[in-house]
């Protein structure tokens, strides 16, 4: 797990990467380097998991002769028979593997999560390219001269003239959570897609699709069991050298990863649990958890952390600056007290359930989509979920007509394909978009502010794949999520677990907005910046007077609010 950087097309391009280089370096704690030729130039600091002590970077790769800058592990390639046969002992070995696979076309057979950043002396011109889910971030930004990126938004922002907003972001981010698509919140800054590679050069940004289909098909013919599947897919998780815990909310996903970890014999791990007042977040001991009384379990290690509203004065603008840009998720302030805990316990890997609600229909609001399903056509149940009925109220109010329309307009615009899709797989594709990319980006983000590599066992193997094939109702009933996981542990995990209804991980600020009078204070004291930004001051007036009677929408906006303007005043 790594760090990186570089420019394409400047006379500065060492200069400009070295400064970004100094940006990240708590990304990789264990070393660092750079390569520069021809008015390019990348750099790459190094956490190191598993891979030799002493090893140069950036990588050269003997093959092809190029220079690689890489960042994540690789833990195999799926094979005919549906297995893992090859298990790259990190560093130069695994970025063999990716460029290998992306000569013939074949990168999404590759099982890992890395973002690779490739230069070869003859060419004038780096290539940045993501696993499929997009684990691990990357980003580029348009340069007076040439192009940069980074594994995080703020180097890019330091670097060359200042970076200017996009039209109507405030909204956008209001309606949706985030920006829309590969997008972010300045105009001449993008994310590398996960569909496509990019080759930059001095004057433009080519985008290269990838083949995205998966050409392991005997998986199903093979009848790889779902719990055989997660139980291979810990194993690969666990390939390291350095200590070794685990995120446990208490909720059926990281329960579910405990009781495989027991399963599979795991001694001395330690585990995490945050702790809000009045939440049901996190559990207190092990014993909670059901699991056999003789278990290893009883050799791991429990922690819980708390968090409190007294905390949020500088947890919120430490998480603004962590993640360089605006957030809806009040998790994020949780995520980075888990950070730290882990660190202090000497943990450098940390396991965490991402991707699990994404995959087997697991939040509560995917019970309102299926039902509506059932009186709209399939777009508009899409629709009505990114962008539900009382957010449009609330944007209407705080804008007008015409700023919700092009909303609308954006979201049609980069979705539209979807409406060519089957309804389940739509509503994948738009929620590994809009919800999962910015939960992994916070996973990343967060742990890797304290050198820590996050891995996400539900992401990996064949897990998406076994997903993917299950029918709706394998997912979802009319009043329960995840069924398929509650079946298959249904009968391993106490019944309080394998049952419990999904609790989001997250500040409940609706209760909280009232305790903590500075937030709303806050909003209210920098209006005249919302009102330059188009926002209706009836508007605000109205949703600050309705947080503060403890809304949940109105609460959730108004942090919204808070985290941009906290962000945009020191930008």
């Amino acid at each position: 797990m790594c760090g990186i950087v570089g420019v394409v097309g400047h006379p500065k391009a060492s200069e400009l990467t070295f400064s970004m280089l100094q940006e990240i370096e708590h990304r990789g704690p264990d070393g660092n380097g750079m390569i520069t030729y021809a008015n390019q130039s990348m750099g790459m600091c190094r956490l190191r998991i598993r891979s030799k002590q002493a090893q140069a970077i950036p990588i050269v790769n003997k093959e092809t002769g190029s220079y690689i800058a890489y960042n994540g592990e690789i833990y195999g390639q799926l094979g005919e028979n549906g297995n893992l046969p090859l298990e790259p002992e990190g560093g130069p070995g695994e970025v063999s593997l990716i460029l290998a696979a992306q000569s013939k076309n074949q990168i999404s057979d590759i099982d890992g999560m890395y973002a690779v950043a490739q230069m070869v002396p003859d060419q004038i011109g780096i290539k940045l390219s993501r696993d499929p889910f997009g684990i691990k971030p990357i980003f580029y930004r348009k340069l007076n001269h040439g192009y940069a990126f980074s594994s995080e938004i703020k180097p890019l922002v330091k670097i060359g003239n200042k970076a200017i907003l996009r039209d109507n972001v405030l909204a956008e981010f209001l309606a949706f959570g985030n920006p829309l698509g590969n997008q972010t919140f300045y105009k001449d800054i993008l994310k590398v897609p996960t569909e496509s590679s990019v080759f930059l050069t001095r004057d433009k940004a080519k985008i290269i699709p990838k083949d995205s289909s998966n050409k392991n098909s005997l998986l199903l013919q093979n009848k790889i069991d779902l719990r055989t599947a997660l139980r291979n897919s810990i194993k690969t998780c666990l390939l390291s050298e350095r200590k070794i815990g685990l995120a446990l909310s208490g909720g059926l996903d990281s329960s579910i990863l405990a009781c495989e970890l027991n399963a599979l014999g795991v001694e001395e791990i330690t585990t995490i649990s945050v702790q809000i007042p009045g939440v049901s977040d996190g559990i207190k001991t092990l014993e909670e958890l059901g699991l056999p009384k003789k278990g290893v379990w009883n050799s791991w290690t429990h922690k819980v952390v708390t968090v409190k509203p007294d905390e949020l004065p500088y947890l919120i603008p430490d998480s603004i600056s962590v993640m360089g840009q605006p957030t809806r998720m009040t998790s994020i302030p949780l995520y980075l007290k888990l950070a730290q805990a882990a660190k202090e316990e000497g943990i450098t890997v940390l396991l965490t359930g991402e991707g699990a609600d994404e995959l087997f229909g697991g939040y509560p609001n995917y019970l309102e989509w299926r039902n509506n399903l059932n009186h709209f056509r399939s777009w508009e149940a899409l629709q009505d979920f990114a962008l539900p009925t009382q957010r449009r109220i609330w944007l209407k109010r705080l804008f007008n007509e015409s700023v919700l329309e092009w909303c609308d307009s954006q979201f049609h615009e980069i979705y539209s394909d979807l409406s060519k899709r089957e309804s389940l797989s739509a509503l994948r594709a738009l929620e590994f978009s809009l919800h999962l990319d910015p939960l992994l980006l916070r996973v990343d983000h967060c742990l890797m502010h304290y050198g820590i590599e996050g891995r996400t066992p539900y992401l990996h193997g064949h897990i998406p794949l076994i997903a993917n094939s299950l029918p709706l109702d394998e997912l979802l009933s009319d009043t329960e999520t995840k069924i398929a996981l509650r079946k298959m542990w249904g009968n391993t995990l106490s019944n309080g677990h394998a049952m419990k209804r999904k609790h989001h991980f997250r500040i409940p600020i609706a209760s909280w907005i009232s305790k903590c009078v500075w937030m709303l204070k806050h909003v209210e004291n920098h209006s005249n910046t919302l009102h330059q930004l188009g926002m209706n001051a009836k508007g605000l007036s109205a949703l600050l007077k309705e947080a503060a009677s403890g809304d949940e929408q109105a609460a959730s906006l108004c942090y919204s609010l808070l985290t941009f303007l906290i962000w945009y005043t020191k930008n």
